[in-house]
C-alpha cells in the first residue's frame, strides 16, 4: 500500500472520530479535571488516544504484513491500550499501570523475538542473553513512561511523537523496511489528525491511552528498525530518536530521588513547567521543546551510521546543553518577558500607506477572497488533468463527498456539526495532493496554473494571519512543526527510498490545509464555497475512476 495513503486513511479517520467521542466522554468517565498540577482550568474530554489507535489500527490491520513481530506487537499495543484506558477511567496505581506495561512488554520480548541483541563499535558486537533482554525490558518500560509523563501541555506529547514517529519512517523508508515505514507513517497520520484539536487550547486530550500507546509504538519501532542483524544502524540510536522525553524523564525521577520522595510522585518539575516558569507562553514553551527535539531528530539522522560510543555523546551533548541552559536561567534569575518602551507611532507616508492597505476591508478582507478562489482552483485543476484513479482513492472521494453533504445539511440546523464539513474538506486536501503527487502529469497548462495558484495561496494566508483584524488564525507551535516535517525532513542529505518531490508535495498539503483552516475560520459563506469546489472534485474523482 502506498505509505501517502495510509497516511491520509489514519489522519481522516482519527478526525472523524474525535467529534463523537467528545460527545461521550462523561458517558464513557473519561474527562480530565483540572486540579492545582495541571495548568488547564476546565474538564476536558480524554478521549483522544481512544480515536489515535482506532485511526491507526484500521489501516494496520488492513495492509500491514501480519509477520511474527507485527502481531506481537498489535497485540501488546492492544494491552497498553485497554490499560491505558481504564487508567483514563479510574486512575490506576503506579503498580497496576506498571503491571499493564510489563504484560505487553513481555509479549513482544518472548511473542515476537525483539531484544537488544548487539551494540556497534566498528562492527556489530552480540550481547548475551542474560543483558540483553533484561536491557530491552528496561527500554521499553522507560519510553513507554518517558512519552506518559511528557503529556503535560496541549500539543506536547503528540508533537514530540510526531517527530520520532517521522524520523523512524524516514529512517526505515531509506532501508527499505516496509513494516515499520507502515508503522510510523499510519501513527503519524493518526497523530497529527488528533494535534488538530489538540493544539492550545485543546479540545480534547490524549490520555494515558494515547500516551502510554504512542511512547510504547516508539520503543518498539526503534528497535525493530536498529536491532535487525543486517541493518547498518547504530544500535544506540533509540536514544536520540526519544532524546527529549529521555533527558526530562531522567532530570524528573533524579530530582525526585534528592528530594526524597517517590520517582512516581506528582509536581510541576518537568522542562514544559520550567519554561512556563520562565515567562514564555503556552506556545512558545511548546515550540521551544519541538525544536530541541528536531535537534535530537537531526543528530540522529546524521550519526545513525556511527558507532554507539559516538551516539551516546551526541546524546550527552544535547542533553547538557539543555539542562545546563535550563539551570543558567534559574540561576541567574532570567525570564523571557520584560516590559519595552513603546515606539512613538510613525506619520511617515509609508507608514500611512501601509496603514491603509491593512484596513480590514483591504488587504486582509483580500486575502480571504483569494484563499477562496485558489483552493477550490487548484482542487479542480487536479481533478481535471489526473491521469487515472484507483478504486481505493475512489471510495475515499466518496466518502469526501457523502460526508460534504450531510455536514452541509446537519449543520444548517446545528453550527456543531460544522466540523464534519472541515475534516472533510481536509481530506478533500489530502487526496488533492496525493494524486498531484502520484501523477506524473504532462500538461504544460495544469504547472503554469498549479505555480499561479499555489503562490498566491501562500501570500494569501501569510497575509491573512499577519493582518487578519481578530488574530482568530496565526501561526501556532504545530504549524512550526509541520513546515519543519514537510519542508526540511524529505530534504535531508542522503534521504533514499522515497521520491524526491516528496518534500513539495507536503508544501502543497500545508499550503491548502492553511488556506482551508484561513476561509472556514474567518468566514461560513466561504467556508460554503470551499464546500462547493471539494464536491465538485470528488464529483469528477469518481467520475475519472469510471471511465
Amino acid at each position: 500500500m502506498n505509505l501517502l495513503l495510509a497516511f491520509i486513511i489514519a489522519m481522516a479517520s482519527t478526525m472523524l472520530l474525535i467529534p463523537l467521542l467528545m460527545r461521550w466522554a462523561g458517558r464513557m468517565q473519561v474527562l480530565d479535571e483540572p486540579n492545582a498540577r495541571k495548568v488547564h482550568a476546565a474538564a476536558v474530554p480524554r478521549v483522544g488516544g481512544i480515536a489515535i489507535v482506532l485511526g491507526a489500527m484500521l489501516p494496520l490491520c488492513l495492509w500491514v504484513d501480519l509477520d511474527r513481530s507485527v502481531v506481537a506487537y498489535l497485540a501488546a499495543a492492544a494491552l497498553v491500550f485497554v490499560f491505558g484506558i481504564y487508567d483514563d477511567r479510574r486512575e490506576l496505581s503506579a503498580a497496576a499501570k506498571f503491571l499493564g506495561q510489563l504484560l505487553a512488554v513481555f509479549v513482544v520480548v518472548y511473542g515476537g523475538g525483539l531484544k537488544i541483541a548487539s551494540y556497534t563499535l566498528t562492527d556489530r558486537i552480540p550481547l548475551p542473553e542474560f543483558v540483553g533482554v533484561p536491557l530491552t525490558v528496561f527500554f521499553l518500560l522507560g519510553a513507554t513512561n518517558a512519552i506518559n509523563l511528557s503529556d503535560g501541555l496541549d500539543g506536547l506529547a503528540g508533537g514530540t511523537s510526531l517527530l520520532g514517529l517521522a524520523a523512524i519512517g524516514l529512517l526505515a523508508t531509506s532501508l527499505g523496511n516496509a513494516d515499520v515505514a507502515t508503522i510510523a507513517i499510519v501513527a503519524s497520520g493518526s497523530i497529527l489528525g488528533f494535534l488538530r484539536f489538540n493544539t492550545y487550547p485543546a479540545r480534547v486530550f490524549m490520555g494515558d491511552a494515547g500516551s502510554q500507546f504512542l511512547g510504547f509504538t516508539l520503543a518498539v519501532l526503534t528497535l525493530m528498525l536498529t536491532q535487525k542483524a543486517d541493518v547498518v544502524l547504530s544500535s544506540a540510536l533509540p536514544v536520540l530518536l526519544l532524546g527529549l522525553p529521555i533527558v526530562d524523564t531522567v532530570m524528573v525521577i533524579l530530582q525526585r530521588l534528592r528530594e526524597g520522595r517517590s520517582p512516581f510522585s506528582a509536581d510541576k518539575k518537568h522542562i514544559h513547567h520550567k519554561l512556563l516558569a520562565l515567562g514564555f507562553d503556552h506556545h512558545e514553551a511548546v515550540a521551544i521543546i519541538y525544536g530541541v527535539q528536531a535537534l535530537f531528530f537531526l543528530a540522529a539522522w546524521f550519526t545513525r551510521y556511527e558507532p554507539d560510543p559516538v551516539i551516546l555523546t551526541a546524546f550527552a551533548a544535547l542533553a547538557g546543553g539543555v539542562l545546563a541552559a535550563l539551570f543558567c536561567a534559574g540561576r541567574f534569575d532570567w525570564r523571557w518577558r520584560k516590559q519595552l518602551p513603546i515606539a512613538p507611532a510613525s506619520d511617515s507616508a509609508l507608514a500611512r500607506t501601509i496603514a491603509w492597505l491593512v484596513a480590514p476591508n483591504r488587504l486582509p478582507l483580500w486575502s480571504l477572497r483569494v484563499a477562496v478562489l485558489c483552493v477550490p482552483a487548484y482542487l479542480l485543476a487536479v481533478a481535471f488533468w489526473t491521469q487515472a484513479v484507483s478504486y481505493d482513492l475512489a471510495w475515499l472521494a466518496a466518502g469526501v463527498g457523502a460526508a460534504l453533504v450531510v455536514g452541509a445539511v446537519a449543520a444548517r440546523h446545528s453550527a456543531r456539526y460544522e466540523w464534519l464539513v472541515r475534516g472533510a474538506l481536509y481530506v478533500a486536501a489530502l487526496v488533492a495532493a496525493y494524486l498531484d503527487h502520484q501523477d506524473s502529469i504532462d500538461s504544460p497548462l495544469l504547472r503554469t496554473a498549479k505555480w499561479l495558484i499555489l503562490p498566491f495561496l501562500v501570500a494569501a494566508v501569510a497575509a491573512r494571519m499577519r493582518l487578519s483584524p481578530d488574530r482568530r488564525f496565526k501561526l501556532t507551535a504545530l504549524d512550526v512543526l509541520l513546515i519543519f516535517i514537510a519542508l526540511v525532513v524529505p530534504n535531508l542529505p542522503g534521504v533514499t527510498g522515497a521520491p524526491r518531490d516528496v518534500g513539495f508535495s507536503l508544501g502543497k498539503l500545508v499550503a491548502l490545509v492553511y488556506g482551508i483552516e484561513l476561509c472556514a475560520d474567518q468566514s461560513r459563506v466561504a467556508q460554503t464555497l470551499l464546500a462547493v469546489g471539494a464536491l465538485a472534485f470528488c464529483a469528477i474523482v469518481l467520475i475519472r475512476a469510471a471511465i
